[in-house]
């Protein structure tokens, strides 16, 4: 196996209590060569000390840049335009690579011919402030069909696990600087419907951090869920411009209507939307979700039903009160 180049790259954005186990899962790779690529996005506390701190101490591996914060995506097209490797590893400066990790997906790129390579991962879960516990081994299902696959919530894996070729990166102009959050699902769904090639490694490769504290999407649900209902509507174009199957609908039926229960409460200009997209697929559609629901929307429709449900909810906040 030739040893090509992996460029690691790392945007963090105060991230102080993690990005040093971040830079360590990557200097603990038994793979070489490899080049870290860190871009700080304007931290105000002292991730970029710790930076600078590794940059000093591993000079032959590590560069690193700060700029002023304009988000992860903007920071991760500059760390891919600062890098020079044959393949690209994606990692969040809270999350961490697996011992091992790439060595096992640069062999797999270079042996099966394959663009994008995943592999299986855990969640890293705090379960008290402070306590991070691994959670049980989560393996991503990835069919003949990767579009499908990756809006599935099985087949959906962060980007510790990735790593994919320079030229699978450059076939889709970077990441979307607009978008706060989905970022990931975005970029790593443009390379599936560019036709990547699409593998899955049987090994464990990433990790995924899942703070108490709020993320992005938790922070501001509503965009987040707006950002996804985004996402669905490029999906269905883009089935629709390939071949449409029976399946395919009742794949979005399902994405549609999770985001069709939250939209009810929370904004129902989009809940319509979700019900339009929803009827060209299932036009006496029937939700997932409690049998009580599934019971109304049998006997009343799904509108009434979510109304009921919505009352139930308020009413049983206000007497727990």
């Amino acid at each position: 196996m030739s040893q090509s180049l992996v460029s690691v790259i790392i945007p963090c954005y105060n991230a102080e209590k993690w990005v040093g186990e971040a830079i360590q899962s990557c200097l603990e790779q038994a793979y070489r060569p490899i080049e870290i690529i860190i871009i700080d996005d304007g931290s105000t506390d002292s991730s970029l000390t710790i930076i600078k701190h590794y940059g000093e101490r591993y000079s032959d591996l590590i560069r690193y840049e700060s700029q002023p914060n304009r988000g992860a995506p903007s920071a991760r097209n500059r760390g891919f335009e600062l890098s020079r490797g044959d393949y690209i590893q994606w990692l969040d400066s809270d999350d961490r690579m697996a011992r091992g990790k790439l060595q096992c997906q640069v062999s797999i790129l270079q042996n099966d011919k394959a663009d994008v390579v995943t592999g299986w991962w855990k969640n890293l879960i705090e379960e008290k402030p402070g306590l991070f516990v691994e959670g049980p081994v989560r393996e991503p299902l990835l069919t003949d069909d990767p579009v499908a696959s990756l809006i599935d919530d099985d087949g959906w894996a962060p980007l510790s696990s990735y790593l994919m070729t320079r030229q699978t990166v450059d076939t889709v102009s970077g990441w979307n600087e607009k978008l706060t959050s989905v970022q990931d699902v975005d970029f790593i769904l443009r390379i599936a419907m560019n036709g990547a090639r699409f593998l899955v490694a049987q090994y464990l490769c990433g990790y995924y951090r899942r703070p108490l504290t709020a993320t992005v999407s938790t922070r501001d649900k509503t965009v987040f869920m707006q950002n996804c209902f985004d996402i669905y509507d490029r999906v269905y174009h883009f089935y629709q411009g390939g071949g449409w199957k029976e399946e395919y609908g009742r794949m979005l039926s399902r994405r549609y209507g999770w985001l069709a229960r939250y939209f009810f409460e929370h904004d129902r200009v989009m809940f319509e939307r979700c019900m339009k997209q929803i009827q060209l697929f299932e036009p006496h559609y029937v939700p997932e979700g409690p049998s009580q629901l599934r019971w109304l929307t049998r006997i009343l429709g799904y509108r009434n039903a979510e109304q009921i449900a919505l009352w139930y909810r308020m009413t049983k906040g206000l007497v727990f009160k």
